[in-house]
C-alpha cells in the first residue's frame, strides 16, 4: 500500500441502516448488502458486533446467539458455514479487542460486503450493530495527510475531553472541537470514555470522529464502548447460561486508531457525541468525559 495514503475508517451497519436488525427473530437469517462508498477502496482488518444493553443491566443479551458469515467483493464467503462469533475471540470485538481480520480483505469502491446473519438462538436480538473496521486508501494528494517532521521529540499525553450535559436522549449529534495545544502537535492513537462509576445508567453513547475538513472516519457514529474502550469494565457477556465480567479489558486496553491520526498543533477535530439512552428509567444529564490518548510531537 505504498503508493497509497491509508485513512483509518469504520463500516458501520446497524438498524438506522437496515431496520430489520432492530429486532432479529429467534431462527431468522438476514442478508445483507454493506455498501462500499465511491470515494475510495476500503481494506478490512478488523471486525465487532454488539447488540443494546439490557435494561436492568449492562449485559448483551443473547448475543452469543449471533451467527454470521461474509463474503469478500467477489461474494465469496469466508466461511464454509455460519460461525459462532465469540468463538473468533473476546468479548465480540469489544472494548478495545476488536477481530482480527488476517490476510485483510479488500473491497473496491462501490463494491458491497456480504453478510448473512442468523439468531440460533430462544429470544430477538435487539438492535444488532455490525462494525467492519480498517482503511480507506486514497491517492497521494487526495486527502489532508500529516505527517512527522524530520527531526522531532515526543512525550506520551493525553488530552481530557468532556462533554458538557449531555442529555438523556440527543436530537441530533452533539457537535465538539477538539483543538491541539500550540506548543506541539498531536498523534491521536486510541480513545476511552466513560463513567465507570455513575450511579446513574449511561449506557448508549455514539461517537463519530470527523477530521478538520469535516470529513469522517466512520460511516455513521460508532459506540463509544466500541470505538473508546470500555473505561469502567461495566459491560458483562453472555456465557454457558450466565453472565460475566471481561478480563483483560478497561483502562489498559482503550480503543486504539489505525493508522494513527497526526493532528498539526493549533489545528482542530471533530467529534460528534449522540446519546439514546430513554430506555433506560434512571438515565438523567451528565458530563460525559473522552481521553484522545496519543503523544505530543515536538519539532527540532
Amino acid at each position: 500500500m505504498a503508493n497509497y495514503i491509508e485513512r483509518h475508517f469504520d463500516y458501520v451497519w446497524g438498524p438506522d441502516q437496515d431496520s430489520r436488525l432492530a429486532s432479529v427473530a429467534p431462527n431468522e437469517v438476514i442478508e445483507l448488502q454493506i455498501p462500499i462508498s465511491a470515494n475510495a477502496p476500503f481494506v478490512l482488518r478488523s471486525r465487532a458486533m454488539r447488540v443494546s444493553y439490557g435494561t436492568g443491566t449492562k449485559a448483551q443479551n443473547n448475543l452469543n446467539h449471533l451467527l454470521l458469515k461474509w463474503a469478500n467483493a467477489d461474494r465469496k464467503f469466508q466461511s464454509q458455514h455460519f460461525i459462532r462469533q465469540n468463538l473468533l475471540g473476546p468479548y465480540w470485538g469489544q472494548i478495545g479487542n476488536p477481530l482480527p481480520v488476517y490476510p485483510e480483505v479488500f473491497y473496491p469502491q462501490q463494491s458491497h460486503i456480504l453478510v448473512n446473519v442468523l439468531n440460533d438462538g430462544a429470544s430477538a436480538l435487539v438492535n444488532v450493530t455490525l462494525y467492519f473496521r480498517g482503511v480507506e486508501l486514497y491517492s497521494v494528494g487526495a486527502v489532508k495527510s500529516y505527517t512527522y517532521p524530520p527531526k522531532f521529540g515526543c512525550l506520551p499525553y493525553v488530552y481530557p475531553q468532556v462533554v458538557k450535559s449531555l442529555a438523556v436522549t440527543t436530537s441530533g449529534a452533539v457537535r465538539n472541537i477538539f483543538t491541539v495545544k500550540t506548543d506541539a502537535d498531536f498523534v491521536l492513537r486510541g480513545l476511552q470514555a466513560g463513567l465507570p462509576f455513575s450511579s446513574t445508567p449511561v449506557q448508549e453513547v455514539f461517537i463519530q470522529l470527523k477530521d478538520e475538513d469535516e470529513k469522517p472516519y466512520s460511516s455513521a457514529p460508532v459506540h463509544a464502548d466500541m470505538l473508546a474502550g470500555n473505561s469502567g469494565l461495566g459491560a458483562i457477556f453472555p456465557a454457558n447460561g450466565t453472565y460475566i465480567k471481561p478480563v483483560g479489558g478497561g483502562p489498559a486496553v482503550p480503543g486504539l486508531l489505525f493508522p494513527e491520526l497526526y493532528l498539526p498543533k493549533n489545528h482542530i477535530f471533530y467529534f460528534d457525541v449522540t446519546r439514546s439512552d430513554a430506555a433506560y428509567a434512571e438515565a438523567t444529564t451528565v458530563d460525559y468525559p473522552i481521553q484522545f490518548i496519543g503523544m505530543k510531537v515536538f519539532e527540532k
